[in-house]
Order: C-alpha cells, then sequence, then structure tokens
C-alpha cells in the first residue's frame, strides 16, 4: 500500500477499492486470478476480532489493510464452503450486472434509431399532396419504421429483431 504516512505525519487511510486491487495483485501474484466483485466480496467479509465489526466498514489504516488482504487471500485460496458460496456470489452478481450494461446500451441504441426516424418524419415536406401517392407511401414507410423500432422486443427476449 505504499507509505503509511501521509505528507504532513498523519496516517494514511486505506479504502475498499485500494484493498480490492491490492487482493487481485496479490492472488495474481500467486497462481490465481479473481475478479474485482470476488475480491470486494471476500474483502467486506473479514471481521475485525478486536471490535467484532467488519473491517470494510470504515477507511482503514495501513495495519489492518494488510490484515484484510492477508485474510482474504487464505479465505480464496480455501475450498470451503462458504469460500465457494462468496464465488458463486460474486459470479452471479458481475454476470448480472454485465446484463445489466447491455441492456443499458442496447436501449440507448434504440433510442438514438428512434431519434433518427422521428427527425427524418418530422423532416418531410407539411404541404405534400395527398395524391402524391410515392412521397405518402415514403412517410407512411417512415413511421411503420419508427413504430417497428419502438415496438422491438429488449435484447435476449426472444422478439423480432
Amino acid at each position: 500500500f505504499g507509505s503509511s504516512f501521509a505528507p504532513g505525519g498523519a496516517a494514511m487511510l486505506i479504502g475498499l477499492t485500494a484493498i480490492t486491487k491490492e487482493l487481485v495483485l496479490a492472488c495474481r501474484q500467486l497462481g490465481l486470478t479473481v475478479s474485482e466483485t470476488l475480491a470486494a466480496f471476500v474483502a467486506c467479509t473479514v471481521v475485525n476480532p478486536q471490535t467484532g465489526t467488519f473491517f470494510v466498514d470504515k477507511q482503514l489504516e495501513e495495519q489492518d489493510a494488510r490484515q484484510v488482504v492477508e485474510e482474504s487471500i487464505k479465505r480464496l485460496f480455501s475450498d470451503s464452503a462458504p469460500t465457494l458460496t462468496l464465488r458463486l456470489q460474486a459470479s452471479y452478481d458481475h454476470s448480472f450486472l454485465e446484463l445489466e450494461k447491455t441492456q443499458q446500451k442496447a436501449a440507448q441504441t434504440r433510442e438514438e434509431q428512434e431519434g433518427r426516424v422521428l427527425a427524418q418524419i418530422l423532416q418531410a415536406p407539411a404541404k405534400q399532396d395527398p395524391a402524391d401517392f410515392d412521397s405518402m407511401t415514403a412517410l407512411y414507410r417512415k413511421i411503420f419504421q419508427l413504430l417497428l423500432v419502438k415496438c422491438r422486443a429488449p435484447a435476449g427476449a426472444g422478439g423480432p429483431e
């Protein structure tokens, strides 16, 4: 974690993000690849024996942070049921987060498509001759295209694309 003292002689406090990164790096050096999600989950489960509270409920001094990393490494290299449960939970949460990001990106793409098609509809000449079959057909096609974009099923829902 570098120097334990900040400029001015005050002790440096370390947060969960730094602990997680240190834990991922330490595991990688020991030959175990873990995601940041799993590392954070495991680090959050380490209890301070003096207070009976979780270490990461607050910012930690360097020695406490090292203790969290060391205990987390022991847990990650363990094949016990609680460790496997944590791995499964972290995997599930990570997958859920990735799915949510994918769905948000798809929704944003749909909104952009809607905006483009709507702009095309609005740019159509305002005073079209209703007898002009080709221009009215083109306008109706654009409206139909907008409806298709708006009604498209979310990604993974199995609807028409």
